[in-house]
């Protein structure tokens, strides 16, 4: 973001500096990595991040919290955006919307942008790719230097099933990654995965019987709840699904229940989404016992992360059971977990800023890449990683999507969505800039009534009280980067070349972003 110089901009005094402890176990660990056999970006989709164990207290992730206590974990990772076409493009471009084009979703990005599979390509490093997420996948130009015979792209019949076996003992693209690192010692291999068990609709995520086995195996999250339960708050999510998302009080109205029928409901969804999270942490789980018995777990860089989080039902939320269409902290912290090996980087806690930009730099500076001149935004975090470098003072800066053409029909019917996002205008997108915990945000309050926001996080961390002062020096000076901000991304729309597929709507239909699957497209 050329026009965003603050965005890297130098604080004085130790207000942001790491707790000491950290820094000093960095800089005893010194020295480059050995560049590693392997190197792993594990990209999940739509991970509230309070509902896995290394960022919440949740019993039901016992192979993500081993995993988060042999690596570093990052305190305060942002995403650019709460959808997955714009999130995931950030994360393989190191860039945002105003470079990489992708300001709604499906889209595919454009020849000239430099993707993380690139940069590995070239540094000698085979690039793979198990391409499961539709609105980032591989015929959408996201495995940019991957060849076609290393890409695994589920499609129907069972796809999701394919799915689950990403990177999992059986599955024909793993088995084929496996010989040739087993064959051949100097082999290296990067490896990009991306797909969704937790996305919406909830129920129709995983394995029927991985439910009752959830149930069976976890009361404390159940709280009371039974299988019956389960099911009857299915078939009400099913039937307004849409309107619970998007006019949550109208599906109230609907539904007619009572307040204790609409808490059982609510903790019946939330348990739901839940148990979808513990199929993922099973799936990686595998994934990481599949490289210790091959061999390749001490070998192996690991990234962790997700494009984005989930809202719930709870105060304070214009939409519920969804995300994208407002700049909740619960959609837009997302998890970044980063196991180096050697050695070389300790366990710890990673307090400053992060964003999902510095991901692909961080990964690439780790093993020795140099991405000069290739318009990566983002920041090599390696550097202070290895303890060499002061932990850098980043600003994080994000925005709601743009409503799609194809998605703009359903959304128009809804008067809540209408009265803030009443056309697909790139202006009225909403966006934010996080400094620390605070948070400053310029958004619509409806009918075109623009404004700002402010919030400290540290002690308001679901965003209730706006602490927004026009007199404030310093809240002004933030909401000018955020302004200035939405202004780049408005000025740079449609100049960096983006498509949508001929299968758009049948896409968003997948997904359930549209309801009307048969509409012309």
């Amino acid at each position: 973001m050329e026009l965003l110089p603050e965005m890297r901009a130098p604080r004085s005094a130790t207000r942001f500096l790491a707790p000491l402890a950290f820094l000093l176990s960095l800089a005893a660990c010194g020295g480059a990595p050995k560049k590693p056999r392997l190197v792993l970006l594990y990209g999940a989709c739509t991970v509230n991040r309070s509902c896995i164990g290394p960022y919440g207290d949740v019993s039901y992730t016992p192979n993500l919290d081993a995993f988060a206590a042999e690596s570093v974990v990052f305190e305060r990772h942002m995403s650019e955006s709460g959808q997955s076409g714009i999130s995931f493009a950030s994360i393989f471009t190191g860039s945002q919307a105003d470079r990489h084009g992708i300001y709604d979703h499906p889209n595919r990005l454009d020849d000239s942008l430099y993707l993380i599979t690139e940069a590995f390509r070239d540094a000698g490093f085979d690039p793979w790719f198990f391409s499961g997420h539709q609105m980032a996948s591989y015929d959408l130009n996201y495995g940019q230097g991957v060849e076609r015979d290393h890409v695994f792209q589920p499609a129907p019949p069972r796809k999701r099933e394919k799915i689950w076996s990403f990177l999992q003992r059986g599955n024909p693209l793993t088995e084929k990654l496996l010989k040739r690192l087993r064959e051949d010692p100097d082999y290296r291999a990067f490896v990009l995965c991306n797909f969704t068990v937790s996305h919406g609709r909830y129920e129709k995520q995983i394995p029927a019987e991985e439910y009752d086995a959830f149930l069976a195996s976890h009361p404390e999250v159940a709280r009371g709840l039974t299988r019956r339960d389960l099911d009857w708050a299915w078939g009400l999510y099913g039937a307004h699904r849409f309107d619970l998302q998007w006019a949550p009080e109208k599906a109230r109205r609907e539904m007619g229940l009572s307040d204790a029928d609409q808490d059982r409901f609510e903790r019946a969804l939330e348990w739901t989404y839940r148990a979808d999270l513990a199929f993922l942490d099973g799936m990686f789980g595998r994934t990481l016992r599949l490289l210790e018995e091959e061999g390749l777990r001490d070998e192996s860089l690991i990234a962790f992360t997700a494009d984005h989080g989930e809202t719930f039902a709870r105060p304070g939320t214009l939409f519920h059971w969804t995300h994208g269409l407002q700049l909740a902290p619960e959609v837009l912290e997302v998890p970044w977990i980063l196991s180096v090996p050697g050695g070389r980087v300790r366990p710890g806690r990673y307090g400053p800023v992060t964003r999902s930009i510095d991901v692909f730099p961080t990964l690439a500076g780790l093993c020795g890449i140099d991405l000069g001149g290739r318009g990566v935004e983002g920041v090599d975090l390696s550097g202070a990683l290895l303890g060499r470098e002061r932990q850098p003072h980043l600003l994080a800066f994000s925005h709601t999507t743009k409503i799609g053409t194809k998605m703009q029909p359903d959304f128009a019917r809804w008067e809540e969505t209408s009265k803030y996002f009443a056309s697909d205008d790139v202006d009225r997108i909403w966006v934010q800039v996080r400094e620390g915990d605070w948070v400053l945000k310029w958004r619509n309050f409806g009918a075109d009534r623009w404004g700002a926001q402010a919030f400290d996080l540290s002690r308001d961390p679901l965003e209730l009280t706006d602490l927004f002062d026009e007199a404030n020096r310093d809240q002004g000076r933030q909401m000018a980067r955020a302004r200035g901000y939405k202004a780049l991304l408005v000025s740079r729309f449609g100049k960096s070349p983006s498509d949508s597929p001929d299968d758009a709507l049948q896409r968003l239909q997948e997904l359930g972003y549209v309801e009307s699957g048969d509409r012309e497209q």
